[in-house]
């Protein structure tokens, strides 16, 4: 799977205050900058034109904010029963409830995956557009592109010389699910994490480890196929297997966040946990990929900075280890969609 990762510094030209999700605002605003540089369909008002465009399939716009079956190219029929996961995230490098002043800068993380590489270049220039035209009212200069990563730079406004960012690639092998060997897992929530139960429609905040590894499986593979690559993984052995763990312990808390939506014209509530979990049980053989979740991200609206997790530690036990775990079911609330 190949991915690029953008670092965008801005400079405000006047104050301006980002609400607790920075990431939905600045995404708004670069998603219609995008769109004017990138659709034919633009000045339709049709919001589901996407759906219906011949050239969605390779616009830049509708591949990072409109993904759909048709950026696959293979056939894959799982993926009519999932929610399609978008080729693009993007993270906010300052806390929510923040006042950026006049002459100060901030930055976002703009991270391509899959078959969304190869737009990096109308992404650089629609959050520049952004940026001109004012996000949440306030213009902004882009002063500098870094690789994330690497930390090359990629464009500064010193010397407006662009250089193409190195496009990263990476393989996850497949979980070794006949390892049952027994260990901790520490896992930080490091942005709101929540799911959707597909067949109920109902979003829950409780942090299962299956829940966990069925999304990275279910995105990773998403991001393998729009590049034309099916993974013939033992998917039912995998969840099997990663039913087995448990959690053993928890410090973390509920962040309700709020976005607004132009085609429901109403804002809607985003919520999920933050902090960290401990698990206990058969542990590694998912140590790969649950290190590729700080790239691929778990659960619901990825695409408005949540699901980011990382690994804090992984601790082999031995056969005198004592075993506790716990099932919080009764802990979490269900939430109707």
């Amino acid at each position: 799977m190949r991915y690029i990762s953008l670092k965008l510094t801005f400079k405000s030209e006047a104050e301006i205050f980002f609400p607790l999700n920075p990431v939905n605002t600045f995404r708004g605003a670069m998603g219609y900058a995008l769109r004017h540089i990138s659709c034919i369909q633009r000045k339709s008002d049709d919001k589901y034109a996407c759906n219906t465009c011949k050239l969605a399939k390779n616009c830049a716009y509708a591949l990072c904010y409109e993904t759909n079956i048709s950026h696959l190219k293979i056939e894959f029929e799982k993926f009519k029963s999932f929610e399609i996961p978008h080729l693009m995230n993007i993270d906010s490098g300052f806390p929510g409830n923040t006042v950026v002043k006049a002459g100060e800068s901030y930055s976002f993380n703009v991270r391509l995956l899959g078959n969304a590489v190869t737009v990096a270049p109308y992404i650089i220039v629609a959050a520049q557009n952004a940026a001109l035209k004012g996000i949440r009212g306030a213009k902004a200069e882009l002063e500098s592109i870094v690789d994330e990563f690497s930390g090359r730079l990629i464009w500064s406004k010193k010397s407006e010389n662009l250089v193409l960012p190195e496009i990263e690639d990476f393989t996850i092998q497949e979980p070794n699910w006949k390892n049952t060997e027994n260990c901790e897992l520490k896992l930080n929530l490091v942005t709101p994490v929540a799911f959707k139960n597909i067949q109920t429609g109902r979003i829950t905040r409780e942090p299962d480890f299956n829940r966990i590894i069925g999304s990275l499986m279910r995105r990773y593979t998403f991001f393998e196929a729009s590049e034309g690559r099916k993974l013939n993984w033992h998917f039912t052995e995998i969840s099997e297997l990663a039913k087995q763990v448990k959690i053993s312990g928890m410090n973390i808390e509920t962040v309700c966040w709020e976005r607004y939506s132009t085609r429901q014209n109403q804002r809607i509530p985003v919520s999920g946990v933050i902090g960290t979990v401990n698990y206990i049980g058969p542990v590694a053989g998912f140590e790969e990929l649950l290190n590729a979740g700080e790239i691929l991200r778990c659960g619901r609206s990825i695409t408005l900075g949540q699901g980011r997790i990382n690994v804090a530690r992984i601790r082999h036990l031995s056969n005198r280890d004592h075993f506790d775990a716990f099932c919080p079911q009764n802990n979490f609330e269900q939430i109707p969609n």
